[in-house]
């Protein structure tokens, strides 16, 4: 058995969640985090929109071949 002191476990447990909650929710973490979310976010939805721009030509060009028979 540990000798160590003890501490009851709601008041651990505040411990911790209020570090934590200190630690991670900085303005400055919050907002690179927020920062960062959103620039891969802009860049899948750059890919998407060329995605789509491709099979819209893909479509065209596919019609137009259709249109020559």
């Amino acid at each position: 058995m540990c000798k160590g002191r003890s501490i009851r476990m709601d008041k651990l447990d505040t411990l911790v969640t209020t570090h934590l909650t200190e630690r991670l929710f900085q303005p400055e973490r919050l907002a690179e985090i927020l920062s960062s979310l959103s620039s891969r976010r802009a860049e899948k939805a750059d890919a998407v929109n060329a995605r789509i721009t491709a099979l819209q030509r893909e479509v065209t060009d596919a019609d137009d071949k259709l249109k020559r028979l």
